[in-house]
């Protein structure tokens, strides 16, 4: 098996397990199909004591195989909360799978 879909496995798997259900919709557009995302609600720097971030603001992750390109601005709707991208979501992961990015 390539070192891509091992890396893939261990995504679908973590996203399964820790994933929230959610829709995302680019900036100006409708929500598309049901997807996965997951939601971390600290600052990344913070440690895990440190509590909420700072001005509500969350990091999310997305799989890159169901969103090709979220956009700064875009939405995302999951347990009963919209947030918006306020950064230029990344690609941080070695393989390009998982875009990365902050939301408020």
């Amino acid at each position: 098996m390539s070192g891509t879909s091992d890396a893939q496995m261990v995504i679908d798997d973590t996203f399964a397990e820790w994933g929230h259900a959610a829709t995302y919709a680019p900036p100006g557009g409708q929500p598309g199909d049901p997807i996965t995302i997951l939601v971390d609600l600290r600052d990344e720097g913070a440690r895990p004591d440190d509590g909420r971030p700072q001005a509500g603001q969350i990091s999310l992750q997305v799989r890159k195989s169901e969103v090709v390109a979220p956009a700064t601005r875009g939405v995302f709707a999951f347990d009963n909360r919209t947030v918006t991208i306020v950064n230029r979501p990344k690609l941080d992961d070695e393989e390009g799978l998982v875009w990365t990015m902050w939301a408020e």
